[in-house]
């Protein structure tokens, strides 16, 4: 279904950027080619590099994070930079060989509108991995500087697939000939919504450092339940689901220290996705919650906040635990306690 991801934009998110992971040892990713990879050897003196294979985004982050330099395989952003030279040398090729056609002119132009749409998704494309690369260094440091970097990457992203679909609207019906019948306006859809999304992110992360409340990232819980990151507008680095018979009965703990008693408001986060029931259920010291998440949500999923109650905890350490409570795979995300009884979630 390369169709479309590549071309248009679309499910090629920023939290799908960062779910790519290596897998038995190899990533998924195919090797580039013998001929690119020569032109990033010298493009980034990189002559000793001997693997044709791209780190993915959130494992060389996690390395500029920690202050860590890659030399054992190429890097993304590296990548894209180069990609977008080179749809630029391919732009100025066209140009040149339109100048130089005395037949078929036509033709000889429209070699020039694609060369010229290529450096605008490559473009687009680019900005969409640097927001993914500074939105895990964000995750990993809480660096507000490079939330801004996220910011300016997503504007750009958009800057640039906004003059896609103005050349595209000229020059084509359609991206692909396929019974979808797909259109860059679909894709322009994708990006901005994607924009959208990782502000909720950056209102959540915010929400999170405050220290007003006690904030729960459930991949931070004990369990077996694993860990995803398929749906986008998750906090934190991804959500945790019972998705197999493995998980069925079993739950997720975390004990957390309570620095001052009093009635604690109960909020929950979790994936509403077509009609299934995914509710699950919350425990705190003792007191058992009823189930919540357990209504329809639009068939591309959808986090939400729900509120499960409230409870008396003395200052100390209390435990917390998550439990299944639907006939469909649960998808809890974060769970808060809050003192204050005005504090709602920031989405």
């Amino acid at each position: 279904m390369n169709f479309f991801p590549t071309a248009i934009g679309r499910e090629q998110n920023v939290d799908a950027i960062l779910a790519t992971e290596t897998c038995d040892r190899d990533y998924p990713a195919r090797p580039v080619d013998s001929w690119f990879f020569e032109r990033y050897q010298a493009r980034y003196a990189a002559s000793g590099l001997r693997g044709r294979i791209t780190l993915p985004a959130a494992e060389y982050a996690e390395r500029l994070a920690r202050g860590q330099k890659t030399t054992d395989a190429m890097t993304p952003d590296r990548v894209v930079g180069l990609l977008a030279e080179l749809a630029e040398e391919g732009l100025k090729t066209a140009r040149e060989a339109e100048r130089a056609a005395t037949a078929n002119r036509d033709e000889a132009a429209r070699f020039v509108t694609d060369s010229q749409a290529l450096v605008y998704i490559t473009r687009a494309w680019q900005h969409k991995v640097l927001a993914a690369i500074a939105k895990r260094i964000c995750q990993q440091t809480g660096d507000e500087k490079q939330k801004e970097t996220l910011r300016v990457h997503l504007r750009q992203s958009i800057a640039a697939y906004e003059e896609l679909v103005a050349l595209t609207d000229r020059t084509y019906l359609n991206a692909t000939d396929m019974l979808l019948r797909l259109n860059w306006h679909e894709g322009l859809a994708q990006f901005k919504a994607d924009r959208a999304a990782q502000e909720r992110f950056l209102a959540l992360d915010k929400a999170r450092r405050e220290g007003s409340v006690l904030w729960l990232e459930v991949e931070e819980m004990e369990g077996n339940w694993k860990l995803r990151t398929n749906y986008p507008g998750y906090s934190g680095t991804g959500f945790r689901v019972s998705d197999g018979p493995e998980q069925r009965g079993t739950v997720l703990r975390k004990r957390l220290a309570i620095g001052s008693a009093g009635r604690y408001a109960v909020w929950t986060r979790g994936l509403l996705a077509g009609t299934t029931d995914r509710s699950f259920a919350v425990e705190v010291a003792g007191k058992k919650f009823p189930p919540t998440h357990g209504e329809p949500g639009p068939p591309q999923g959808q986090f939400v906040w729900r509120k499960s109650g409230e409870v008396e905890l003395s200052k100390g350490p209390v435990e917390i635990v998550v439990r299944g409570a639907g006939p469909g795979y649960e998808c809890p995300d974060v769970i808060v306690l809050a003192l204050d009884p005005k504090w709602r979630p920031p989405d």
